[in-house]
């Protein structure tokens, strides 16, 4: 195996593939990435047995500047051999394979000479069967957006893996996006028109999986998904992006969200986040990092710490219908829900002190809804 390439496209693959390797893996392999070389491209292998990442470098494409003297095949230290790369000051790197698994990188002045693993040592990634009732297609840059308005909602605990998971739907042309951690829920629906509506399935994905992904996928191009029993491929013209999926049921979270409430108020989001922010500032301090919401036609934030004072803020709202309630929430599931609407008149309606109270975009549809369970307090 030999060839050059440009060094910067080089790092910024290697880089993305390098997302899904870790050094806890059991299997020592898991900790290199793989190196394959054809007559027309370069892959790049990285996996941790849950996620596993493929990148493609065609030599047919110019900015590449992929030359292939010699075809082959290596498993390299991905810490190792990305530093190395990432430090190279040349323009271009040659990567040449020698005898006994030994790899030489050679760029402006600099030579190094690292040990390799033989690749017919690397497990070999099962594929998933491209088939058009199970792919759908999207535009990166919506699908992007569709996970940041979730993905926060999902749960970092391991006591119930499914909800560590983000669940899709596939259903009348639409994807349905959820994550809860059973605190708080964000649901987000987009149009499909480019799919039938008789596609219709089901799935769970880890949310890591997906932080991953957004951060490798580019705004200009569309990402296909494919679904099968436990795994799901994302691919684009030069990414595989395959995951695991999380097993278990996901629970029904449609049956929270309700069609008539006692009170409901209108606010711009990112006014009522500064507002937030601002009461919060004393309720981190405290042992209870709560803020309380008193809702009227003259309604007003607040918070406190015994160990520093005592904040209170009228709220600048847009309007208000229904009768006067008292809130308490968790200030962090609240700001985290106000960013997700990114600067947009919304509506928060209440059914009662205590139950769980919703956040959506002032329109007509239900397009994208959160929800978050308040704190009971002795007041």
């Amino acid at each position: 195996m030999k060839f050059t390439i440009n060094r910067h496209v080089f790092l910024k693959h290697l880089s993305d593939v390098q997302r899904a390797i870790t050094s806890k893996t059991t299997i020592p392999v898991l900790t290199g990435v793989k190196l394959a070389l054809t007559t027309n491209e370069l892959v790049l292998t990285g996996s941790d047995a849950s996620i596993s990442i493929e990148k493609i470098i065609s030599s047919d494409i110019e900015e590449n500047e992929l030359d292939i003297i010699q075809t082959g095949s290596i498993v390299l230290p991905a810490r190792f051999f990305g530093e190395i790369i990432r430090k190279l000051s040349g323009k271009d790197v040659q990567i040449t394979l020698l005898e006994n698994n030994k790899v030489e990188i050679v760029s402006d002045k600099s030579v190094f000479t690292i040990n390799g693993i033989d690749a017919e040592l690397y497990p070999i990634i099962s594929n998933i069967d491209i088939e058009e009732n199970q792919t759908i297609s999207i535009a990166s840059f919506l699908f992007k957006n569709v996970l940041s308005q979730t993905i926060f909602a999902a749960s970092t605990s391991e006591n119930r893996p499914i909800l560590t998971g983000i669940h899709l739907v596939v259903e009348n042309g639409q994807l349905i996006t959820t994550a809860t951690d059973s605190h708080r829920m964000s649901r987000r629906i987009i149009l499909l028109p480019s799919i039938s509506k008789d596609i219709s399935y089901q799935c769970t994905i880890p949310a890591k999986s997906l932080v991953e992904l957004s951060r490798i996928l580019s705004d200009e191009e569309d990402v296909k998904m494919t679904v099968s029993d436990n795994k799901v491929l994302f691919t684009t013209e030069n990414l595989y992006f395959y995951s695991r999926l999380v097993e278990g049921i996901y629970p029904d979270v449609s049956r929270l969200l309700k069609n008539q409430y006692e009170t409901t108020f209108k606010v711009e989001s990112s006014i009522f986040l500064q507002s937030v922010e601002r009461a919060s500032i004393l309720s981190t301090e405290g042992k209870n990092d709560i803020v309380t919401l008193t809702l009227n036609k003259n309604s007003f934030i607040s918070s406190e710490s015994a160990e520093i004072g005592y904040v209170e803020e009228e709220l600048d709202m847009l309007s208000f219908e229904g009768k006067p309630m008292k809130i308490s929430f968790n200030p962090n599931y609240m700001k985290d829900a106000l960013k997700a609407f990114q600067n947009q008149k919304i509506e928060i309606n209440l059914i009662e002190e205590g139950k769980p109270f919703t956040l959506k975009l002032d329109e007509e549809n239900d397009y994208f809804v959160q929800l978050i369970t308040p704190i009971r307090t002795r007041n």
